[in-house]
């Protein structure tokens, strides 16, 4: 499905906040990302997706908003899903 520019904002925005409130509730800390794998996968799923909706952002888009570090959070999607 092709999401226009306010659609994908709109999901990042969706995504980070019942991210934020899951790691709210469950009391995620650092240690625990790192210790259990079940929280890793539960915390990079919507990293990738937040990720993915940012890269395919169109560049005009990005450029109205050039103080949002846009590469950094397409980049960190590449690094935890491929490992770079």
């Amino acid at each position: 499905m092709k999401y226009s520019d306010q659609q994908r904002v709109e999901k990042m925005r969706e995504t980070t906040e019942k991210l934020l409130r899951y790691v709210e509730k469950e009391n995620i800390t650092p240690e625990k990302i790192f210790a259990e794998e079940a929280v890793q996968w539960t915390i990079t799923t919507p990293l990738y997706n937040i990720g993915e909706h940012a890269a395919n952002l169109s560049e005009d888009f990005k450029k109205r908003y050039p103080d949002i570090p846009w590469v950094k959070i397409a980049g960190l999607r590449h690094r935890l899903v491929h490992y770079y």
